[in-house]
């Protein structure tokens, strides 16, 4: 649901969307809106709130999320389950061994990798930037 939040927030980024518009387009609760308005601010969305105006996205974390990904794919299958980690070892360890569990097309993404390895078997260092 937070993705659906965060997607009307992105389509209407130049205006303000009401709670109210939230809540019926999504089917759930003012309450409910609020909640997950609250839980992307602490993700690192900036969400300005103004009475009788609604909610308006004014800037989004200097990190690539799932929820921002997820509303702006055009694919039914590549991508439509991401796993994110803030730190791995390898992010192609981490597929290799969830392979058989997960659907086709999961993408397995990290802020930081420390021992991913290249082409040949080179090592591979990706710093958190």
């Amino acid at each position: 649901m937070k993705e659906s939040i965060l997607k009307k927030l992105i389509e209407n980024k130049e205006g303000y969307i009401s709670g109210q518009d939230l809540s019926e387009k999504l089917g759930i609760s003012r309450t409910a809106v609020w909640k997950y308005i609250n839980a992307l601010k602490k993700q690192g969305y900036q969400i300005g709130a103004v009475s009788n105006r609604g909610y308006r996205l004014l800037a989004s974390p200097d990190v690539l999320t799932p929820e921002e990904v997820y509303p702006l794919l055009k694919t039914s299958v590549l991508g439509r389950n991401i796993i994110h980690r803030e730190r791995l070892t390898s992010t192609s360890t981490l597929a290799k061994e969830i392979a058989q569990k997960q659907q086709e097309g999961t993408v397995v993404v990290a802020e930081e990798q420390s021992g991913g390895r290249g082409r040949l078997g080179r090592s591979w260092y990706s710093p958190r930037s």
